[in-house]
C-alpha cells in the first residue's frame, strides 16, 4: 500500500515537473367508578416550588418537573384505590407503571402529536415492566484485568529498525525528495511556511499500568398476551410548557379471558350489564376526552365493550381553508387508526424486549511520545467510569375487528392552541352480531406552558374490583 502510494505521487510530480509548471492553490470548505365525575380535587394543581436566594450554606430548591407531577398523582391514586405495583395477591390483578416526557414543549405545532406518541411510549414502558415482572432470561458477565509494566526498560520506546532499501525504492524517495523541495519553493513564494506541513511520526503510547473491572448483562422477555389495559391516565406540567404522561396499566385473568373470548369472536362469559356509554363517557365535554388515552373495559346495556380512545392533532397552522380541512381529515384518519391499533392490542399482544448493560471502571498510567518533537511525556493517570446501556423493545398485534364502530369524533382547542382531534371507537360482542346480520354471515371461531406546575388524572371509568 505504501508503495502504491508512492507510485501515485511519483506520477505526479513527475507529470508537473515534465511541462516546466507548479502551481499551488488553497481551498477552504468552508379509570375506577361508572358515572363519577371528576374531583376537583383530582386536578392537584400544586403551586410552583419557592426558589429561596442562593446563599453560600443553601441551596437552591428545584421546581417540580413535569415528571413529578405525575408520579404524585400516580401514587396518590394507587394509595386511594389500595393497589400497588406488581402482583396484588389479594386482588389478583397486577399493575405496572409508566411515564413519558412529552417531546416537546407546548410551543411547538406538533406538541398534540408528541404528547400522544408520549402517551404510547409510557403504555410500552409500562408493558414492559408487566412481561418482565412474569418471565425474563438473564444472562451475565463480569471480566477483571490488570496489567502492570515495572521493568527495568519500561519507558522505553523501541524504534523500528531499517529493513535496507531498494534501487527502486531509493528512486521513489529520491523523486519525493525533488518534489517536496519544489513544493516547498512554491509554499515559501506564497507566503507559507512549508515546515507546518512536514511530515511527523505518529504520537506513541505506552501503557505502563492499567486496570479494568467489566460487567455485561443482557436481559431479554417475550410473552404473548391479551387482556390489558390503561387503568388510568395521568398529565403533569411543570409551568414551562413541558407535560409528561403517565398511565397504570392493570392485568387479570377475568380481563385475559375477555379479550380471549372477543378475539375468537364469542361472547365473554360476564352476564354483567350497565347503562348507555353515553352515561359514561363524557362525550359532550372534549376537554374531558382529551385527557382519556388508550382502552377501557365497560359494561353496557349488552354488556363488556371495549371503549378505545384514539388522539392525534392537526399542526397546520395556516389560513387556507382547504389545506385546514385537509389537514384536518388526515389527523381523524390518524386517530381512528390508533383508535383501532389499541384495541388490538387489548385483544392479542406479542411482545420481546432485549436490554444491554455493561457497568465497570478503568484506570491506566501511560507515557506518550511526541510524533513530532520525539519528547516523551507522562500524563496523570487517567480513570473513568463505564456506563452503556441499550434497550429494544417490540409490540405487534394482529387481530381481525369485525363490527367496531365509531361512537363519537371530537375536536378540541387546548389552552395553548392546539387542535386535538380525537376518536371514541367501541368494540363488543354485541358488535360483532349486528355485522354479522348486515353481512349475512354468523359468528365463528377466529383461529388460535402556564405558570404553575400542575397535573391532571383522567376521568375514572373502570371498576377495578369488577375484573
Amino acid at each position: 500500500m505504501r508503495n502504491a502510494m508512492r507510485l501515485i505521487m511519483v506520477a505526479a510530480l513527475t507529470a508537473a515537473l515534465g511541462i516546466g509548471a507548479y502551481s499551488v492553490q488553497a481551498a477552504v470548505a468552508v379509570g375506577a367508578v361508572p358515572n363519577a365525575d371528576i374531583d376537583e380535587s383530582a386536578l392537584a394543581m400544586n403551586d410552583m416550588a419557592k426558589v429561596d436566594d442562593v446563599k453560600t450554606s443553601e441551596q437552591q430548591k428545584r421546581a417540580k418537573s413535569a415528571d413529578d407531577v405525575v408520579r404524585e398523582l400516580i401514587y396518590a391514586y394507587m394509595d386511594k384505590n389500595k393497589i400497588q405495583q406488581g402482583y396484588n395477591a389479594d386482588k389478583d390483578k397486577s399493575f405496572e407503571i409508566g411515564i413519558r416526557a412529552v417531546g416537546a414543549n407546548t410551543a411547538s405545532p406538533d406538541f398534540g402529536k408528541f404528547r400522544a406518541t408520549a402517551f404510547d411510549q409510557a403504555y410500552g414502558d409500562a408493558l414492559k415492566s408487566f412481561v418482565k415482572s412474569q418471565s425474563v432470561q438473564v444472562s451475565s458477565q463480569t471480566v477483571s484485568s490488570f496489567f502492570q509494566d515495572s521493568s527495568t526498560k519500561a519507558g522505553e520506546f523501541k524504534e523500528e529498525l531499517s529493513s535496507g532499501k531498494s534501487t527502486l525504492g531509493a528512486l521513489i524517495d529520491k523523486v519525493i525528495a525533488l518534489g517536496d523541495a519544489i513544493t516547498s519553493d512554491k509554499l515559501r513564494e506564497h507566503g507559507i511556511d512549508p515546515d507546518q506541513y512536514n511530515a511527523a511520526d505518529p504520537d506513541k503510547k505506552k501503557v505502563l499500568l492499567s486496570e479494568s473491572f467489566r460487567k455485561v448483562t443482557t436481559e431479554r422477555a417475550a410473552k404473548s398476551l391479551g387482556g390489558v389495559v390503561p387503568l388510568q391516565t395521568f398529565i403533569g406540567q411543570d409551568g414551562n410548557g413541558n407535560e409528561s404522561v403517565g398511565v397504570i396499566i392493570m392485568f387479570s385473568p377475568k380481563l385475559q379471558a375477555v379479550a380471549e373470548a372477543l378475539r375468537l369472536g364469542q361472547k365473554p362469559a360476564m352476564n354483567k350489564q350497565g347503562p348507555p356509554l353515553r352515561e359514561v363517557i363524557p362525550l359532550e365535554d372534549n376537554a374531558k376526552l382529551y385527557d382519556l388515552l388508550g382502552v377501557r373495559v365497560l359494561f353496557d346495556e349488552n354488556g363488556v365493550v371495549v371503549v378505545s380512545y384514539g388522539q392525534w392533532a392537526n399542526s397546520y397552522s395556516g389560513n387556507d381553508a382547504r389545506l385546514r380541512s385537509r389537514y384536518t381529515n388526515t389527523a381523524f384518519a390518524q386517530a381512528e387508526t390508533q383508535a383501532n391499533a389499541q384495541i388490538s392490542e387489548f385483544l392479542n399482544t406479542n411482545f420481546s424486549s432485549e436490554d444491554y448493560s455493561e457497568t465497570g471502571e478503568a484506570m491506566e498510567r501511560a507515557l506518550v511520545k511526541d510524533g513530532r518533537s520525539g519528547n516523551v511525556i507522562e500524563p496523570d493517570a487517567t480513570s473513568g467510569i463505564v456506563d452503556i446501556r441499550k434497550e429494544v423493545a417490540k409490540r405487534k398485534t394482529s387481530a381481525l375487528l369485525k363490527g367496531a364502530s365509531t361512537l363519537k369524533r371530537w375536536t378540541y382547542t387546548t389552552p395553548d392552541g392546539h387542535e386535538i382531534v380525537g376518536v371514541v371507537k367501541t368494540y363488543s360482542f354485541a358488535n360483532m352480531e349486528a355485522a354479522n346480520r348486515q353481512t349475512g354471515s354468523g359468528a365463528k371461531s377466529a383461529p388460535a406552558g402556564s405558570g404553575t406546575p400542575g397535573g391532571r388524572t383522567g376521568q375514572d371509568q373502570m371498576d377495578i374490583n369488577t375484573f
